[in-house]
């Protein structure tokens, strides 16, 4: 959701050094702040990312007449999964590591962050290593040989 968010406020045409280093400073000040926050803004991302699917579902199905009926019960089934997400307003986040939610969303923030930062050095590391390539250095070989004793 955080990278749609991102991609929605990025401008096209810039170099794609660039576009790395701005998605790591957006990842990294959008896990920087306080965890109610951080939980606030996934929460709204969500919302607005199920309601956007409400209606084109909607949409979808007065488009077609409610037909076929077995594809309409389809998409009504899918309605009110969403309705009940919309009333339950949480962020689901079961998939990630820890004994409680806040403790979850601690470890999902703090991957978020710590992702935005490295992002923000991948395009200097990368340069790096075509420099290191570029004078004949492999990064993937050790540039010191250590003694076998």
């Amino acid at each position: 959701l955080i990278l749609q968010d991102h991609e929605f406020r990025q401008q096209s045409g810039s170099e794609p050094a660039r576009r790395v280093e701005s998605l790591g400073a957006y990842l990294t000040r959008c896990a920087s702040v306080p965890p109610a926050h951080f939980t606030n803004y996934l929460s709204n991302l969500l919302h607005e990312q199920v309601e956007a699917e409400y209606r084109a579902l909607t949409a979808l199905l007065d488009h077609h007449h409610g037909r076929p009926k077995w594809w309409a019960r389809e998409i009504q089934r899918r309605l009110a999964i969403i309705d009940r997400h919309t009333r339950e307003n949480t962020v689901d986040v079961s998939d990630v590591t820890g004994s409680d939610r806040f403790t979850r969303v601690g470890h999902l923030q703090r991957a978020t962050r710590l992702y935005g930062e490295f992002l923000q050095m991948w395009p200097a590391i990368y340069r790096v290593a075509r420099e290191l390539r570029e004078s004949g250095r492999q990064p993937s070989r050790p540039l010191f040989r250590e003694n076998s004793a």
